[in-house]
């Protein structure tokens, strides 16, 4: 009787841990506008089941952190994956997000290593192995087909050469066959591959799916209109945000003086900007310039930074995100000294 009860407890404790890794995560959020980085995102959330959510940082920020937060409301325990290091996802994006939410960041210095580290840390599992040229973006979608057919991560080369391939190879040791898309690895390293046993497969962008039954094929094919309609409703969804972020923006602005929402917008549009070159810019006296932004400093619109004889000014964080006003379009008008 303890056998069997045993038994069973362990075959629940395995079935929790093939879900657990199934599906690890929730969400996983990469930088809209670097396409390498969505091409290995999709490519795993396929793999995974996850939601995919493309920042645009200063665009869409807060619009991603409520979203997060509204999952948060209907599940526990939500887990996202950041992919990109911070000059690609910034660093205070993800620390609000680690506030709501378990957070992972996962990246590399440019987009072979972030690449290699997807694979060898979250897809080490994988039978396949599909290794594409990094800097040929039209080799990707190709690419991600393929991943989606094989259940296979993307590695990207560069100029026909993966670094370190021993050790890539040894981490994901289950890997037996490598397809190799148009050219995009060297022939002396796909020797030394097929020298350690692995099949090498060599594929041309137009043949990705050649060889395949016809139900794969089909596959294939709702894979790519999966690709499409993903594309679609990005840039859907971004056009969406952005003409909600305008909207929010002018409904905020008519609460302020046409003379405030004049300084405001020109904050705005610099990022930063001296009161004197406020000032200058407006027209305004410097008395009035003065008396307007202490006006906005105490009303948490403003903050404002002692700078040598004279003060800089910019939005506050709170404001950027309860009005939907991008901040930084422009160039600086002041340096720091």
């Amino acid at each position: 009787m303890r056998f069997s009860l045993l038994l069973m407890l362990l075959i629940m404790l395995n079935l929790l841990i093939v879900v657990a890794q199934s599906n690890p995560y929730d969400v996983i959020i990469v930088r809209g506008d670097i396409y390498p980085d969505w091409t290995v995102a999709t490519a795993y959330a396929k793999k995974t089941g996850s939601m995919v959510l493309l920042l645009f940082p200063g665009q869409n920020d807060g619009e991603i952190i409520s979203m997060i937060e509204g999952l948060s409301q209907f599940k526990k325990n939500i887990r996202v994956l950041v992919i990109g290091q911070p000059n690609a996802i910034p660093e205070d994006f993800y620390r609000r997000l680690s506030e709501i939410a378990t957070a992972e960041r996962i990246g590399g210095v440019n987009r072979v290593e972030t690449s290699i580290n997807l694979a060898t840390y979250y897809w080490r599992d994988a039978n396949s192995l599909i290794i594409v040229d990094g800097l040929r973006p039209e080799l990707y979608l190709p690419a991600l087909l393929l991943s989606m057919n094989k259940s296979a991560p993307i590695v990207y080369s560069s100029n026909g050469s993966l670094p370190n391939l021993g050790d890539l190879l040894h981490q994901m040791n289950s890997v037996k066959t490598v397809y190799v898309i148009d050219q995009s690895l060297s022939s002396r390293m796909m020797s030394e591959m097929k020298s350690l046993g692995i099949e090498v497969i060599e594929m041309g962008s137009v043949n990705v799916t050649v060889g395949h039954s016809r139900s794969e094929e089909t596959s294939g094919n709702i894979h790519i209109i999966l690709v499409i309609v993903i594309l679609i409703s990005s840039l859907i969804l971004f056009a969406i945000v952005m003409l909600n972020r305008r909207r929010k923006a002018s409904d905020i602005l008519q609460f302020f003086s046409p003379d405030e929402r004049r300084i405001i917008e020109i904050v705005s549009g610099r990022k930063e900007i001296s009161q004197d070159d406020l000032s200058e810019v407006t027209g305004f006296s410097r008395p009035k310039i003065s008396r307007i932004v202490s006006d906005l400093v105490d009303r948490k619109v403003l903050e404002r930074e002692r700078v040598g004889k004279t003060f800089v000014v910019r939005l506050t964080e709170n404001f950027i995100s309860a009005s939907g006003l991008a901040s930084g379009k422009g160039e600086r008008s002041h340096e720091h000294g």
